[in-house]
């Protein structure tokens, strides 16, 4: 997250950055995402936390040789604001603070098993 927030707050300038802890579906959604915010010129203050996180899968090693990892957690986002050029924020007042997410980690061998988000999706049944 702390490298996420970080592309955000810097208007989604040098999103490449996201390549040291993403990878796959998720990173094309991340750059992409990012691209969006630095056309639009928006940026983000504050940062984003997490609670309440829980296993929901594990496997050591899958087909290719990648462990997965899966867990759901609450992100919270009530520290974070998302401003416009002029400075005014243009956050929703409906925005919905905490958020539960299924989160998917890829490890890979050749670096040691590093840990890569690979997808996060809203987890339909969570509850913060």
């Amino acid at each position: 997250m702390k490298v996420s927030d970080q592309v955000f707050m810097d208007g989604g300038v040098n999103p490449e950055r996201l390549k040291a802890v993403a990878t796959g579906e998720q990173l094309k959604a991340d750059l992409t995402g990012y691209e969006t915010a630095s056309d639009k010129k928006v940026h983000s203050t504050g940062g984003t936390t997490f609670e309440g996180s829980t296993l929901q899968q594990f496997k050591d090693s899958s087909t290719d040789g990648r462990a997965v990892i899966v867990i759901y957690l609450c992100e919270d986002v009530s520290k974070v604001d998302v401003l416009n050029s002029a400075g005014v924020s243009i956050v929703s007042s409906d925005r919905p603070n905490r958020v539960a997410y299924e989160i998917g980690f890829d490890s890979v061998p050749a670096l040691s098993g590093q840990l890569f988000v690979s997808h996060k999706e809203t987890w339909a049944g969570g509850k913060c």
